[in-house]
């Protein structure tokens, strides 16, 4: 798994201790979106015997479901240990008072994060940080759903559809799985996306949580710690309108004294 140097737990008290900001910042830092063509390496197969069109189109399908299932797996693990051994040691250092500030300082001016919604992400983001999962992930979700459909708005890409005499929002796997929203969020991100909130071979987050299928345990569990770090990641990612997407970490520096996300006022 491909993975930004992990920073050890007095690097991250003393950021939490200090500059706050810039402890949510190496937080994001501490993993990042899984490159597709190394799992889709992974777990390519050999093509099989058959060379028919229907058995091409078959192997292209389970190789699909393999990909999603890998990086289900991966994420699972990833927010089993390291991703939920730092969010431990911010909140061992004693910083949770702190959370609030330093969110509200991310989402000020965010660009994916429209007026009067502001408190619903940074309430799921501190419960995140914070440890508890269950109400992080009930927040979050339609908050991230949201916000993944302004950046595509906003690049031109289409989040509506005829629907009967007019249009209706499309639905959030029905773009994840759209090849041309990926360029705008980077494929990495996407898949990353796809296979933790809407695919059956994966956790299938946001539709279990949304159509009142998942339970507790689903919501306090590896995969909703994944979907805490990569909404912030996503967050910081994304701060600036014009910030790329392909395919980039998450930097952060090593002074914690530097405002490497400036107040955008």
């Amino acid at each position: 798994m491909t993975m930004d140097a992990e920073p050890g737990k007095s690097d991250l008290a003393d950021s939490a201790s200090g500059f706050h900001l810039e402890a949510l910042r190496k937080l994001a830092a501490i993993h990042t979106p899984r490159s597709f063509e190394d799992v889709r390496a992974a777990v390519a197969r050999p093509p099989g015997g058959s060379g028919d069109a229907a058995g091409r189109a078959k192997g292209e399908s389970d190789l699909e479901e393999a990909v999603i299932r890998e990086y289900s797996r991966s994420q699972a693990a990833a927010g089993a240990s390291a991703i939920a051994d730092a969010r431990r040691a911010l909140a061992n250092a004693g910083v949770g008072g702190s959370w609030g500030h330093a969110v509200a300082e991310l989402l000020r001016g965010h660009p994916l994060v429209p007026a009067g919604r502001e408190e619903l992400f940074a309430r799921g983001l501190s419960a995140g940080l914070e440890g508890d999962l269950p109400a992080a992930v009930h927040l979050l979700l339609p908050q991230m759903e949201s916000s993944l459909r302004r950046l595509l708005e906003l690049r031109g890409f289409p989040v509506q559809r005829r629907w009967g005499d007019g249009w209706a929002d499309r639905p959030l796997n029905d773009f994840l799985t759209d090849s041309a929203a990926e360029p705008i969020l980077g494929k990495n991100l996407a898949w990353e996306l796809r296979s933790l909130l809407v695919e059956h071979g994966g956790p299938n987050l946001r539709n279990r949580v949304c159509h009142g299928q998942a339970t507790v345990g689903d919501c306090r569990g590896p995969h909703a710690e994944y979907l805490v770090w990569v909404s912030l990641w996503f967050l910081v990612r994304f701060r600036e309108p014009t910030a790329g997407a392909e395919e980039g970490r998450v930097e952060h520096t090593t002074d914690s004294s530097v405002p490497v996300l400036p107040d955008r006022g």
